[in-house]
């Protein structure tokens, strides 16, 4: 599960990350795994616990990987769960003038120096405290419902580009603690990408993001051991 990454937006249907863990694992075991894309180009840990409630239950998954990696200002634009209320989501009315006004545009980000969500600094950071909180409360929901289902739960954080640069997340930090102290499986990929990949600023364009390095060097069966990936019997 996760965005357009995840579905493979751009790419054929047997070259996302998912095909190639396919075809990784079918080389090395003889059982007869299914595996299911469910990764939706836009979507955020909110849509995606929504998806998997409401549609891919009854397809009984034994492993469910939700991908994580730029999901912060879609969940501040679009907020929690109460997105699925009646009452909807209320548009910033700064996005009407800003649709149609250069010299609106110009006011917003140089003057008032608002970022590319048409908002100041100040509250960028309390409504990234308050997204953080719901992705918190998303993995919890997902904890409790692979629990129900009986099914195993891998959370993936990829970087960026620009923390594959900085060396380090922008947002994850506190994320990935929360998960393992609230005993999420996770893998972490950062770390992956600067030892043992050796990316940087030099080589940055040579990027494939997720789980294609570690599928490309025949690791996912690490992977596949760790974490417990298994067929029900």
């Amino acid at each position: 599960m996760g965005d357009s990454f995840t579905e493979g937006d751009g790419a054929h249907s047997d070259s996302t990350w998912l095909k190639f863990l396919e075809r990784n694992i079918g080389k090395h075991d003889s059982v007869n795994y299914r595996f299911m894309n469910a990764g939706i180009c836009g979507s955020d840990p909110v849509y995606q616990y929504r998806l998997l409630e409401k549609r891919l239950l009854p397809f009984t998954p034994d492993l469910i990987i939700v991908c994580l990696g730029y999901e912060i200002d879609d969940i501040i634009k679009r907020g929690g769960f109460e997105r699925f209320e009646k009452k909807g989501i209320i548009t910033d009315v700064n996005e009407l003038f800003y649709a149609t006004s250069y010299i609106y545009r110009l006011v917003l980000h140089n003057l008032f120096r608002y970022n590319h969500l048409l908002m100041s600094k100040r509250k960028y950071d309390t409504e990234k405290k308050n997204a953080l909180q719901i992705i918190e409360q998303s993995l919890l929901k997902f904890k409790k419902l692979s629990h129900e289902v009986n099914a195993q739960l891998l959370l993936v954080f990829y970087p960026q580009k620009t923390e594959v640069i900085s060396g380090k997340y922008e947002h994850w930090d506190d994320i990935i603690v929360f998960a393992e102290q609230n005993d999420i499986h996770f893998l972490s990929l950062l770390d992956y990408y600067l030892n043992v990949e050796k990316m940087n600023i030099s080589n940055i364009h040579d990027y494939t993001g997720l789980l294609m390095v570690i599928i490309m060097q025949g690791d996912m069966r690490r992977l596949q051991m760790v974490y417990m990936i298994s067929s029900r019997k």
